[in-house]
């Protein structure tokens, strides 16, 4: 899956090289304020129909003692 993020932060979703065939079902964003991405897409594979919304969050990382968010 190939994820392109516009200037006004709307995603494009397409298919990968040699993936499996991947439908952007719209609606996807990236909130830079709150980092949060959401990816609205189907997809078939092997007979099974699938219909995915996946919202991921990020979580801001310490590695001893270092707060990685700046690196």
């Amino acid at each position: 899956m190939n994820i392109i993020i516009a200037d006004d932060n709307t995603i494009t979703i397409d298919t990968a090289s040699g993936g499996v065939a991947i439908t952007d079902d719209g609606g996807s964003s990236y909130n830079p304020e709150t980092r949060e991405l959401i990816l609205n897409y189907s997809f078939d594979f092997n007979g099974v129909s699938y219909v995915a919304k996946d919202v991921f969050d990020f979580r801001n990382r310490v590695v001893d003692g270092v707060n990685q968010i700046g690196i």
